[in-house]
Protein backbone atom coordinates (compact mmCIF):
# COMPACT_ATOMS: atom_id res chain seq x y z
CA UNK A 1 0.00 0.00 0.00
CA UNK A 2 1.18 3.50 -0.68
CA UNK A 3 1.24 6.35 1.83
CA UNK A 4 -2.14 7.72 0.73
CA UNK A 5 -3.79 4.34 1.32
CA UNK A 6 -2.01 4.06 4.68
CA UNK A 7 -3.33 7.42 5.81
CA UNK A 8 -6.86 6.56 4.63
CA UNK A 9 -6.69 3.25 6.45
CA UNK A 10 -5.28 4.91 9.59
CA UNK A 11 -8.24 7.30 9.60
CA UNK A 12 -10.65 4.40 9.04
CA UNK A 13 -8.99 2.47 11.90
CA UNK A 14 -9.23 5.38 14.35
CA UNK A 15 -12.86 6.09 13.46
CA UNK A 16 -13.99 2.45 13.48
CA UNK A 17 -12.02 0.79 16.26
CA UNK A 18 -14.47 1.44 19.12
CA UNK A 19 -17.48 0.26 17.10
CA UNK A 20 -15.56 -2.78 15.85
CA UNK A 21 -14.50 -3.76 19.37
CA UNK A 22 -18.06 -3.32 20.64
CA UNK A 23 -19.41 -5.55 17.87
CA UNK A 24 -16.75 -8.20 18.58
CA UNK A 25 -17.64 -8.09 22.30
CA UNK A 26 -21.31 -8.69 21.47
CA UNK A 27 -20.37 -11.67 19.34
CA UNK A 28 -17.83 -13.28 21.64
CA UNK A 29 -19.16 -12.12 25.04
CA UNK A 30 -15.51 -12.01 26.16
CA UNK A 31 -13.40 -8.84 26.25
CA UNK A 32 -10.05 -10.55 25.68
CA UNK A 33 -11.36 -12.60 22.80
CA UNK A 34 -13.06 -9.51 21.35
CA UNK A 35 -9.73 -7.66 21.30
CA UNK A 36 -8.10 -10.58 19.47
CA UNK A 37 -10.98 -10.73 16.99
CA UNK A 38 -10.79 -6.98 16.39
CA UNK A 39 -7.03 -7.08 15.86
CA UNK A 40 -7.31 -9.96 13.39
CA UNK A 41 -10.20 -8.26 11.59
CA UNK A 42 -8.25 -5.03 11.13
CA UNK A 43 -5.27 -7.00 9.87
CA UNK A 44 -7.48 -8.70 7.27
CA UNK A 45 -9.09 -5.36 6.43
CA UNK A 46 -5.67 -3.78 5.93
CA UNK A 47 -4.61 -6.61 3.64
CA UNK A 48 -7.78 -6.26 1.55
CA UNK A 49 -8.23 -2.48 1.81
CA UNK A 50 -7.21 -1.81 -1.78
CA UNK A 51 -9.97 -4.21 -2.95
CA UNK A 52 -12.64 -2.64 -0.72
CA UNK A 53 -15.64 -1.17 -2.55
CA UNK A 54 -15.51 2.42 -1.31
CA UNK A 55 -19.06 3.11 -2.54
CA UNK A 56 -20.38 0.80 0.22
CA UNK A 57 -20.26 1.45 3.94
CA UNK A 58 -16.81 0.50 5.25
CA UNK A 59 -18.37 -0.23 8.66
CA UNK A 60 -20.57 -2.96 7.17
CA UNK A 61 -17.56 -4.38 5.34
CA UNK A 62 -15.61 -4.43 8.59
CA UNK A 63 -18.52 -6.06 10.45
CA UNK A 64 -18.53 -8.86 7.89
CA UNK A 65 -14.80 -9.36 8.43
CA UNK A 66 -15.28 -9.38 12.22
CA UNK A 67 -18.10 -11.90 11.92
CA UNK A 68 -15.96 -14.12 9.70
CA UNK A 69 -13.01 -13.95 12.13
CA UNK A 70 -15.37 -14.87 14.97
CA UNK A 71 -16.90 -17.78 13.04
CA UNK A 72 -13.46 -19.02 11.95
CA UNK A 73 -12.46 -19.10 15.61
CA UNK A 74 -15.63 -20.97 16.57
CA UNK A 75 -15.00 -23.53 13.83
CA UNK A 76 -11.44 -24.06 15.04
CA UNK A 77 -12.68 -24.31 18.60
CA UNK A 78 -15.39 -26.85 17.72
CA UNK A 79 -12.78 -29.04 16.03
CA UNK A 80 -10.58 -28.90 19.15
CA UNK A 81 -13.24 -29.55 21.76
CA UNK A 82 -13.78 -33.21 22.44
CA UNK A 83 -15.45 -35.05 25.28
CA UNK A 84 -13.02 -35.41 28.14
CA UNK A 85 -12.24 -38.89 29.48
CA UNK A 86 -14.53 -39.89 32.31
CA UNK A 87 -17.47 -37.89 30.98
CA UNK A 88 -20.41 -40.08 30.15
CA UNK A 89 -22.92 -38.53 27.82
CA UNK A 90 -25.93 -40.57 26.93
CA UNK A 91 -28.00 -40.14 23.79
CA UNK A 92 -30.96 -39.24 26.00
CA UNK A 93 -29.01 -36.23 27.34
CA UNK A 94 -28.46 -34.94 23.82
CA UNK A 95 -32.01 -35.59 22.64
CA UNK A 96 -33.40 -33.24 25.27
CA UNK A 97 -31.40 -30.41 23.70
CA UNK A 98 -32.41 -31.00 20.08
CA UNK A 99 -35.66 -29.32 19.02
CA UNK A 100 -38.50 -31.27 17.51
CA UNK A 101 -40.48 -30.45 14.37
CA UNK A 102 -42.77 -28.04 16.26
CA UNK A 103 -39.97 -25.81 17.54
CA UNK A 104 -39.72 -22.56 15.61
CA UNK A 105 -36.40 -21.66 14.04
CA UNK A 106 -36.63 -18.25 15.73
CA UNK A 107 -36.69 -20.03 19.11
CA UNK A 108 -33.65 -22.06 18.11
CA UNK A 109 -31.66 -19.10 16.80
CA UNK A 110 -32.44 -16.79 19.70
CA UNK A 111 -31.59 -19.17 22.54
CA UNK A 112 -29.20 -17.80 25.15
CA UNK A 113 -26.93 -20.76 24.38
CA UNK A 114 -26.13 -22.51 21.13
CA UNK A 115 -26.49 -26.24 20.69
CA UNK A 116 -23.53 -28.08 19.23
CA UNK A 117 -25.90 -29.51 16.61
CA UNK A 118 -26.92 -26.01 15.56
CA UNK A 119 -23.27 -24.95 15.34
CA UNK A 120 -22.69 -27.90 12.97
CA UNK A 121 -25.64 -26.89 10.81
CA UNK A 122 -24.55 -23.24 10.80
CA UNK A 123 -20.94 -24.10 9.90
CA UNK A 124 -22.14 -26.14 6.92
CA UNK A 125 -24.13 -23.22 5.52
CA UNK A 126 -22.83 -21.09 2.68
CA UNK A 127 -20.99 -17.98 3.97
CA UNK A 128 -23.56 -15.70 2.32
CA UNK A 129 -26.32 -17.52 4.23
CA UNK A 130 -24.32 -17.18 7.46
CA UNK A 131 -23.96 -13.48 6.76
CA UNK A 132 -27.72 -13.09 6.27
CA UNK A 133 -28.45 -14.88 9.55
CA UNK A 134 -25.88 -12.73 11.36
CA UNK A 135 -27.47 -9.57 10.02
CA UNK A 136 -30.96 -10.72 11.02
CA UNK A 137 -30.32 -12.31 14.41
CA UNK A 138 -27.02 -10.99 15.78
CA UNK A 139 -27.25 -7.44 14.53
CA UNK A 140 -31.07 -7.46 14.52
CA UNK A 141 -31.23 -5.30 11.40
CA UNK A 142 -34.53 -4.50 9.73
CA UNK A 143 -35.32 -6.34 6.49
CA UNK A 144 -34.95 -3.10 4.55
CA UNK A 145 -31.43 -2.62 5.91
CA UNK A 146 -30.53 -6.24 5.22
CA UNK A 147 -31.83 -5.81 1.68
CA UNK A 148 -29.66 -2.72 1.17
CA UNK A 149 -26.57 -4.54 2.40
CA UNK A 150 -27.30 -7.51 0.11
CA UNK A 151 -28.29 -5.30 -2.81
CA UNK A 152 -31.87 -6.61 -2.94
CA UNK A 153 -35.25 -5.38 -1.81
CA UNK A 154 -36.74 -6.07 1.60
CA UNK A 155 -39.18 -8.61 0.12
CA UNK A 156 -36.28 -10.58 -1.36
CA UNK A 157 -34.44 -10.43 1.97
CA UNK A 158 -37.56 -11.69 3.78
CA UNK A 159 -37.95 -14.49 1.24
CA UNK A 160 -34.30 -15.54 1.56
CA UNK A 161 -34.54 -15.51 5.34
CA UNK A 162 -37.67 -17.67 5.23
CA UNK A 163 -35.99 -20.22 2.93
CA UNK A 164 -32.96 -20.31 5.23
CA UNK A 165 -35.17 -20.90 8.28
CA UNK A 166 -36.84 -23.83 6.55
CA UNK A 167 -33.45 -25.21 5.48
CA UNK A 168 -32.04 -24.96 9.02
CA UNK A 169 -35.12 -26.49 10.60
CA UNK A 170 -34.94 -29.45 8.20
CA UNK A 171 -31.23 -29.93 8.94
CA UNK A 172 -31.78 -29.83 12.72
CA UNK A 173 -34.67 -32.30 12.49
CA UNK A 174 -32.53 -34.55 10.26
CA UNK A 175 -29.77 -34.53 12.89
CA UNK A 176 -32.32 -35.40 15.56
CA UNK A 177 -33.44 -38.41 13.53
CA UNK A 178 -29.82 -39.48 13.13
CA UNK A 179 -29.30 -39.25 16.90
CA UNK A 180 -32.44 -41.30 17.67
Amino acid sequence: MNNMHNSIFDKFYKESYAKALSFAKRLSKNSDQAEDITQEAFLRAYQAFDRCDRTQSPDNWLKCIIKNVFLDGKRRESRRIRTTPGTNFRDEDLLGQVPDETTSIEAILTRPYIDEELVKVFSNLDPSVQNLLTLAYDEELALADIGKILGVGSAAARSRLHRIRVQIKQAVVKQRVQLA
